[in-house]
């Protein structure tokens, strides 16, 4: 693994975690408030009340500029294991997903691969093997792009779903047992896979 590959992945890790950080934080602030705002309501204080309900919407903000990032487990710098939460006013809210990433030694040249692992969104643009039809993690990929950005894009990508339902080849790409999604020709067009 080279050194420079190595001071990237290192950096995108922390900055995950601070972000994650920053989540866990946000909600332990919000539940705080929450227990203040109902010792006030039991005490009937106005201004108790308006200083509770302002901490819980500061921390509703904090929480959701975080979204979509709940936990990160990196043993190495080979694969990691990032679980995502469904965004708030989406047929995923408060759903978690759980998402491996692994690096081979061209990266940040070529994309990560990126596979939900567990129990996959029923998505039109994810199949029930957990492979993800969405084209910066292949034809669309730029060095540019962080594991951050990837997991924003795939919390924008679950959020845009209108129903909640397979990719419409979905029975017969899974039977092919195809081991890696970066092994396959991916199609493109408009919105489907």
């Amino acid at each position: 693994m080279s050194a420079m590959r190595s001071r990237r992945l290192g950096r995108e890790l922390n900055e995950l975690n601070k972000v994650v950080t920053q989540r866990q934080k946000a909600l332990e602030d919000l539940q705080v408030a929450q227990r203040d705002l109902a010792a006030a309501e039991a005490a009937q204080n106005a201004a108790a009340l308006s200083c509770a309900n302002a901490r819980i919407t500061q921390a509703k903000i904090s929480a959701s500029s975080c979204e979509p990032f709940v936990s990160v487990k990196a043993d190495d710098l080979k694969e990691w294991q990032i679980e995502i939460c469904g965004s708030s006013g989406t047929l995923y809210e408060g759903e978690l997903f759980n998402l491996r990433f692994r690096f081979d030694d061209n990266y940040p040249i070529e994309s990560p691969e990126v596979v939900f692992v567990g129990k996959p969104p029923l998505h039109p643009h994810v199949y029930s093997n957990g492979h993800i039809c969405l084209s910066i993690l292949y034809d669309q990929w730029s060095p540019a792009l962080t594991v951050q950005a990837l997991c924003v894009s795939i919390a924008s990508m679950l959020a845009s779903a209108e129903s909640r339902t397979a990719p419409p080849n979905d029975q017969a790409y899974v039977s092919k047992r195809i081991e890696s999604p970066k092994k396959v020709q991916w199609t493109f067009h408009d919105d489907k896979c």
